[in-house]
């Protein structure tokens, strides 16, 4: 990149710079740019890159980079490597797809858990919650900091409600990670083991497109009502295979029922930071 430019270079909408040649002059010549004697044709000033204003820079900059970056687009070797990276973001994207599908599903699933699997669920989805915020506290490795939240946790040190401690009452590394891993790439009910059985017959649990819609509105849009539900329904009605919009009232009672059903869950899909990186 060069380091040095004339006053015709510089001129010409850069941001920091005047619009006119005289007001450069004064401006370089107020701020005390480095400048130096231009050799070859046409003699003047030319003033080092890092006399400029930052803006300046930063634009010189970026105009150097995509200068290279269009002299190299016509190598064959350039082509080849853009069409791989292409390749790699096409795989990329199907992966989290993937990644994306097995979490939606496995949300589906939750919503019918009954008993000790449902309580193995939310207890690890908590304990995982405490895991996160004792980490944010911690000055060591991932690994060490998540061998001393269990022994903390086992030793009674973590504050964790009685209920998480009936169902877990004592936990290790191993077990974290394991379960850290399979809920960022199964899912929710990947934490429960056996899924036990499914409740309810409504319209809502024989209909799994049905069930999938109004499911995704929930947790993308938190704040819908139920009549929101219903008209969505209602413009999607053929493709969802239903011959009547199911009554306002049951949808409420549906969403009601979900919410309460899957209050741990609902609030980790509200909380999507927590389980990045």
């Amino acid at each position: 990149m060069d380091e040095w430019f004339s006053v015709l270079e510089l001129v010409g909408g850069l941001p920091g710079i005047p619009a006119s040649r005289r007001a450069i002059f004064d401006k370089a010549k107020r701020e005390n740019w480095q400048s130096r004697e231009r050799q070859g044709r046409g003699g003047g000033l030319e003033y080092h890159i890092s006399s400029l204003p930052q803006e300046t820079q930063r634009a010189l900059a970026i105009k150097n980079t995509n200068d290279t970056i269009k002299s190299m687009s016509a190598e064959p070797a350039f082509k080849e490597g853009k069409a791989e990276a292409a390749k790699l973001k096409i795989k990329e994207e199907i992966s989290q797809k993937i990644t994306q599908a097995k979490r939606l599903d496995s949300l589906n699933k939750s919503e019918g858990l009954t008993g000790m699997s449902r309580d193995r669920m939310n207890a690890k989805l908590e304990i995982i919650k405490l895991w996160e915020t004792f980490k944010k506290t911690c000055t060591e490795t991932t690994t060490a900091a998540q061998f001393l939240f269990c022994y903390a946790y086992n030793q009674g040190q973590i504050q964790a409600p009685e209920w998480v401690r009936g169902v877990i009452e004592k936990t290790s590394q191993p077990s974290l990670m394991k379960w850290l891993k399979k809920y960022r790439q199964e899912g929710v009910t990947s934490l429960a083991g056996n899924y036990g059985t499914r409740r309810g017959s409504g319209i809502f649990h024989t209909n799994k497109a049905l069930y999938d819609l109004a499911v995704a509105m929930m947790t993308e849009f938190p704040h819908c009502d139920a009549k929101q539900v219903s008209l969505a329904i209602e413009a999607r009605k053929d493709k969802l295979e239903i011959e009547e919009i199911p009554h306002v009232k049951t949808i409420a009672r549906f969403m009601e029922a979900w919410k309460n059903n899957n209050k741990q869950v609902f609030e980790f899909i509200q909380s999507p930071d927590a389980w990045r990186g």
